[in-house]
């Protein structure tokens, strides 16, 4: 997958994303946890981002195991750096509702479909 069509599908998800967080944040249950969308929305793309720099150098890497090791890495960190943002949030916001992490879990959602997708596309390409 060329970098710049990459680029431009993060940018073209990043926007349906926040579109679609402006909207779920005008609910009134949802309104208090505004910026945990977005704190949400920023970790999410830095991690994409992050997981496309590294895929990119294991996937043109002579050891077959680097790639795998790649998505299974970023995987697991992914799950345990969400765990901790929201476990984080909740400590210090101590939220009234657990509606607070619809929006996160949205967000986390899309992002994993996007990231498994080009990481199948990246695997294709370059083996």
């Amino acid at each position: 997958m060329p970098t710049s069509t990459f680029f431009r599908q993060i940018g073209i998800l990043t926007a349906i994303t926040a579109l679609a967080l402006f909207a779920i944040n005008q609910l009134e249950a949802l309104q208090p946890y505004a910026n945990f969308s977005w704190i949400s929305l920023a970790f999410f793309v830095i991690l994409t981002l992050a997981m496309f720099g590294v895929g990119m150098l294991t996937a043109n890497s002579n050891n077959k195991n680097a790639f795998m090791g790649t998505i299974l890495g970023f995987t697991f960190a992914k799950i345990v750096f969400s765990f901790i943002v929201v476990v984080a949030y909740y400590q210090m916001t101590q939220p009234t509702s657990k509606a607070f992490v619809i929006p996160f879990f949205i967000t986390y959602l899309v992002y994993t479909a996007f990231e498994t997708w080009f990481m199948m596309k990246l695997g294709k390409q370059k083996r």
